[in-house]
């Protein structure tokens, strides 16, 4: 990962020292997530604001998006939920493209479950879900249907559960996916011994 942000920072100096903003903003999305998947959420909205910046200055509108989803996506994984609907809101307001709509939704939905609101989350994520396996879009749709998967654990529903985790496990090992193999691994752990908890309370 720390190789990444290296490699990351050297090619988005490049990029904008070309005056080159939409391969600027591509770095960054490449960055804030391995940001994210260090726990620098500090270096994650940074990048945001940088890719928000190039979005305002250009007046795109998937650059304004992304930015504003990926941010929402940061303060979601830093522990601060509401604040991260309220940016992925804003990004919806703007009237995404498709494929950013259901980007956004998908966030959102993990915002949702994370705030308590499991329903509304289980019900935006499936359907963002639904959208990435119509267009076969596999890394997308696992790596969201992890998260839809916690919100049904978190609902008590271990079936849908196991469900969603054996199909991400099954194409993370074809695919070579492995941090998405991790994770589905921890949850499933994480699901066994909360019920083998249940059972010894039981007894």
């Amino acid at each position: 990962m720390h190789e990444a942000i290296k490699a990351g920072e050297r090619a988005f100096a490049s990029f904008e020292a070309l005056g080159n903003p939409w391969w600027a903003c591509r770095t960054i999305s490449h960055l804030s997530p391995t940001a994210i998947a260090l726990g620098d959420w500090d270096a994650s909205i940074n990048y945001c604001r940088r890719h928000l910046e190039y979005g305002t200055t250009l007046d795109d509108l998937r650059l304004k998006v992304i930015g504003l989803w990926r941010m929402g996506g940061t303060y979601i994984h830093q522990g601060d939920p509401k604040r991260g609907i309220l940016y992925c809101d804003e990004a919806l307001a703007l009237g995404p493209l498709p494929y950013d709509a259901a980007m956004v939704k998908a966030v959102r939905g993990y915002g949702e479950i994370k705030t308590g609101l499991v329903d509304a989350g289980i019900k935006n994520l499936s359907e963002a879900g639904a959208w990435f396996e119509n267009f076969r879009l596999q890394y997308t749709y696992s790596r969201y249907a992890l998260w839809l998967a916690e919100g049904h654990l978190r609902r008590g529903d271990r079936d849908a559960a196991r469900s969603l985790l054996e199909t991400v496990l099954a194409t993370s090992r074809e695919a070579g996916y492995a941090q998405l193999e991790g994770l589905a691994c921890w949850l499933i752990s994480t699901r066994d011994t909360r019920d083998t908890l249940a059972r010894e309370e039981t007894d």
